[in-house]
């Protein structure tokens, strides 16, 4: 009897049993949904968490039924902790266009229906569930009427659904180059491998997966797929290579406000040109060599070390274009490639040397 209440006579098409189809939405009470604990949008920062949560002898996994684990999950999902700029900046603007619409007309503001599992969890519309919490209690403060921020307009999937089809409803809403607000780089990346991970576990081959993935991903081509794939085995080889194995966190947020790009773009670019070297035969020595010189600049390049002169304190730049300016004249010929490679001071540095990440 509430469902029919709730019922807002609009459809959502989601994925389901392999196939697409047309489901009803319903406005429902914000206090029946449970946030995702595990939203690809947060997946890096998930290991600061829990490393967090364990140095205080604390659960590892969130709780989205415990206050104070929703409240962790919501600052992960504004970029507040772990710091995420590009995040926070990405939510503020949500927020802005939220609270437009609801002013104009009269509304809650939510453009487009969330997603939730048959049991209220929420699979796409998370950030929009945190910005109307927030509006709500502002518009409380300032005596205005927050009870229009209590309810979230939903499709609920069936209660049979399988995980590669969750997987479909997040990923296709989020990573597709129809989204309005797609997960960063390395997320994005992490979200493909599970759902790659999720494909060949049920049998597909990796040619197949692939292609399949790239369908549920509408303007994806397997190409762009496989780009994604790739960067994240070459960001796993340099973690594992500086000592921070797993953790994705420390690529993200790297560039700088000039538009000078760091880390993630560096290592899209080391990605292709692995490929290359292997490709054109070249020795496993030399082509670890180089991926060491690489791996010692991004590892500069996340530092944004400082020179002192005059008394004057001046940044280095180490981003993208610097690294392709390095590329082009340290790595130009075999000649100069082996005097970089082969150098006394090159040979001996430790990579996984705390002493670099404090230049």
């Amino acid at each position: 009897n509430n469902k029919s209440r709730a019922d807002t006579k609009m459809v959502k098409n989601v994925f389901q049993f392999d196939k697409i189809e047309a489901v009803k939405v319903f406005d429902l009470p914000r206090d029946l949904l449970i946030l995702n604990p595990e939203n690809g949008r947060f997946e890096a920062e998930l290991d600061i968490i829990r490393e967090e949560r364990k140095s205080k002898g604390m659960s590892l996994e969130l709780d989205p039924e415990n206050d104070k684990d929703v409240e962790i999950i919501r600052n992960m999902l504004k970029g507040i902790h772990p710091k995420n700029s590009e995040r926070d900046g990405a939510f503020k603007k949500l927020y802005e266009n939220i609270e437009e619409v609801a002013s104009k007309t009269g509304t809650n503001g939510q453009e487009e229906p969330g997603i939730i599992t048959h049991d209220g969890i929420l699979v796409n519309g998370n950030r929009r569930d945190t910005v109307m919490e927030e509006l709500a209690i502002s518009t409380k403060k300032k005596k205005g009427n927050p009870l229009k921020y209590n309810n979230l307009r939903v499709a609920i999937l069936d209660k049979d659904v399988s995980a590669y089809d969750l997987w479909k409803n997040e990923a296709k809403e989020q990573i597709s180059q129809e989204s309005r607000e797609e997960y960063d780089y390395v997320n994005s990346a992490l979200e493909i491998k599970r759902g790659y991970a999720l494909l060949t576990k049920k049998g597909l081959t990796d040619k197949k997966a692939k292609d399949e993935i790239s369908k549920t991903l509408y303007g994806r081509s397997v190409k762009d797929v496989e780009s994604y794939l790739d960067f994240l085995k070459i960001a796993d080889l340099f973690l594992k290579q500086i000592g921070k194995k797993g953790q994705h966190r420390y690529i993200q947020d790297s560039g700088s406000k000039t538009g000078e790009k760091g880390i993630v773009t560096i290592l899209k670019e080391v990605a292709k040109q692995r490929i290359a070297d292997q490709k054109a035969g070249k020795d496993d020595e030399e082509i670890a060599k180089w991926f060491k010189a690489a791996s010692l600049f991004c590892v500069i390049s996340k530092r944004k070390p400082t020179i002192s002169k005059g008394g004057k304190t001046k940044k280095l730049n180490f981003g993208h274009r610097d690294y392709r300016r390095f590329m082009s004249k340290a790595m130009a010929t075999p000649e100069t490639r082996k005097r970089v490679l082969d150098s006394k001071a090159f040979l001996n540095v430790k990579i996984t040397d705390p002493s670099l990440e404090h230049m």
